[in-house]
């Protein structure tokens, strides 16, 4: 029975992208321009110039000649008897790339999709070390060959507040309402590459270029991540959507603190569910806990489920003693409480940096702001200006539109996005079924937190949730996409469990 619903879901999938394909201009625009890496491809964000004269000559060559990366870095075993026909692909790639750059993706997808082995089994650290390799350099060159376009424009507004609290903050922790971690990161680049004066005008390159190296890390944990807690295939399948995703190219030039956040998010998940092997290496994860929760709090308030849940989790399965996580949450909130107090004593609230974007909302659906002087809380907001059954509501069509709807799609920015979004559902659907994977989908709804609430109620109003806060859940909604593929192939018995087409 599973074997014919799988089929029939996947023939589903591949019928509603075609739908959505010829839906209208705008959509048959969207899907063409998935595949394409040229400028006029990201048209979809207002503020990238698309029009901008530029010699992509040397990053062509780049990444024509970093073909033989993916070479070295693919199944040796699956071309044993085609060597011919291997060389001439790769040969073919290099062409494509050389002559029309705008083929970039494709090529690498294609051939990443070729060479590389699929099954579940972890290749030898040999030929990890050269997947790590071919994703970073892609990742990096993908987006390195963006910056030209934006080097000379404006940051967006939130970059440029950033920039200017970093240099004006009269106290170590004075960064108004905005979290301090990223105001510090803008504050050590600027004692080395000073700020210019009219940075508002034309922008600041070294926190462009920061967010850009950390984006290209990010896809290498992101693979890293995925083969220890899930699957080297559904990692590699992960990190390599990642490292094509428009969406996240062109998030990485904007010198904001999504990158550094996703990289946050992946070490305190690894080491809340990582098995002490000693004394010693118990005492390492509970520093590293209290470290990277402290990094996730003063990055993002918001963040506060995530760790409280990590660190409730790693002391419930045992994996750290009640003393542990005490030290850890003594680590985790020295660093931060300074801030709260901050925000205590200067808007009357601990949670400000957070709290504030509240009026935001309340104009949005109420058509004004909240009376002067009024502070609303979140809670206030889901509790008391609505009643519970309408936030009940609200925060599951949230959870649906971000995971599911217009902002999932706005993320995966890529060829199929429609059918990847649609494996996403199954693999969500694996998740909740399968203990050892429930924290996955548990882990990724925290991530997403009480913004799904506001999500949902922004389906009533004209004004459009800005995508970006949703960003840092496109790892996972990856993982859930390859994972509910690889699981809806197998069970369609189309492949086996090595990978390969029966």
């Amino acid at each position: 029975m599973i074997t014919y619903l799988s089929r029939i879901y996947i023939i589903l999938l591949i019928f509603a992208s075609l739908i959505f394909s010829a839906a209208s201009p705008a959509t048959r625009d969207y899907v063409a321009e998935s595949f394409n890496t040229g400028d006029g491809a990201y048209h979809f964000y207002d503020d990238f110039p698309t029009e901008h004269p530029k010699s992509i000559h040397l990053f062509q060559w780049l990444s024509a000649a970093s073909l033989w990366l993916l070479y070295q870095a693919s199944d040796r075993e699956r071309f044993a008897k085609r060597r011919a026909f291997e060389a001439a692909a790769y040969v073919a790639g290099a062409g494509c790339i050389l002559f029309f750059w705008q083929s970039a993706i494709v090529v690498i997808l294609l051939l990443s999709i070729m060479g590389f082995s699929w099954s579940d089994s972890a290749p030898a650290r040999s030929q990890t070390a050269w997947i790590l390799a071919a994703l970073f350099v892609f990742s990096l060159l993908l987006r390195m060959e963006k910056l030209p376009n934006v080097m000379n424009q404006p940051l967006q507004p939130d970059s440029v507040q950033y920039v200017s609290y970093s240099q004006e903050c009269e106290g170590f922790y004075a960064t108004h309402h905005r979290e301090p971690l990223w105001a510090w990161v803008n504050y050590g680049l600027s004692r080395i590459f000073p700020v210019p004066d009219d940075v508002a005008e034309h922008g600041y390159i070294p926190i462009r270029l920061t967010t850009i190296f950390l984006s290209s890390a990010g896809v290498l944990l992101a693979y890293l991540f995925g083969k220890r807690w899930i699957s080297h295939r559904v990692g590699l399948a992960a990190a390599l959507l990642m490292t094509v995703n428009k969406a996240l190219i062109y998030r990485s030039l904007q010198g904001l603190r999504l990158e550094l956040l996703i990289l946050a998010v992946f070490a305190l998940l690894w080491l809340s569910w990582t098995s002490p092997s000693s004394k010693k290496a118990a005492n390492g994860i509970t520093i590293g806990l209290g470290l990277t929760g402290a990094i996730l709090l003063l990055l993002r308030t918001s963040c506060l489920p995530i760790v409280f849940f990590c660190f409730a989790w790693s002391l419930w399965s045992g994996k750290q003693s009640l003393k542990q996580i005490l030290t850890a949450s003594a680590i985790c909130l020295l660093p931060v409480m300074p801030y709260y107090a901050y925000c205590w004593m200067e808007y009357g609230d601990p949670l400000y940096s957070g709290n504030a974007h509240i009026r935001f909302y309340y104009k949005a659906i109420l058509g004004e702001y909240p009376p002067d002087g009024q502070r609303i809380s979140p809670f206030q907001f889901m509790f008391q200006i609505f009643s519970w059954y309408e936030t009940a509501f609200y925060t599951a069509a949230g959870v649906v539109e971000a995971f599911w709807g217009r902002y999932a799609l706005r993320l995966f920015y890529l060829p199929f996005s429609v059918f990847l979004v649609g494996c996403s559902a199954a693999g969500y659907l694996h998740w909740l079924r399968t203990p050892e994977r429930r924290i996955l989908a548990i882990s990724a709804l925290l991530l997403l937190g009480p913004m799904a609430f506001f999500l949902g109620i922004l389906i009533k109003s004209p004004t459009v949730f800005d995508w970006r806060l949703v960003a840092h859940l496109f790892p996972f909604m990856a993982y859930a996409a390859a994972e509910g593929f690889f699981f809806l192939v197998q069970k369609t018995g189309w492949i086996g469990k090595t990978g390969r087409v029966q």
